[in-house]
């Protein structure tokens, strides 16, 4: 979904939490530069029926966070997050099957392993 806040463009990512329930996941900047989109759109009622059906990956029970008081967003700020490169990368495929074994959001743990290597490296 996309909003206008202050004149500028933010991509919003949300889910539902109950009946008028929205929980905001993320909200960034929208590039100017077109990007592939991955953005997977339901409709609200495709939504519900995920989630009756036991398909959405939101759990009912999940507890919520504490409130976050005033002095939180006194002291906020917003982070822009880097940007992401695609590459066509080759690795051995044992080493992919095993990452993609685990399910989904296998690339985004491979990514998550190099960061880490990358954050090691600099200390």
């Amino acid at each position: 979904m996309a909003a206008l806040s202050g004149g500028t463009v933010l991509q919003v990512v949300y889910t539902w939490r109950g009946e008028n329930v929205v929980r905001i996941i993320s909200a960034r900047r929208v590039n100017r530069y077109p990007q592939k989109n991955t953005t997977v759109r339901y409709s609200l009622g495709a939504i519900k029926r995920k989630a009756a059906r036991g398909a959405s990956k939101t759990r009912s029970n999940a507890p919520e966070a504490p409130a976050i008081g005033e002095e939180f967003w006194k002291r906020a700020r917003v982070v822009m997050p880097s940007g992401k490169t695609s590459v066509h990368l080759r690795v051995d495929s044992d080493v992919f099957e095993w990452f993609k074994r685990l399910g989904e959001g296998h690339l985004t743990r491979m990514n998550a392993v190099l960061r880490s290597y990358v954050d090691a490296q600099k200390h």
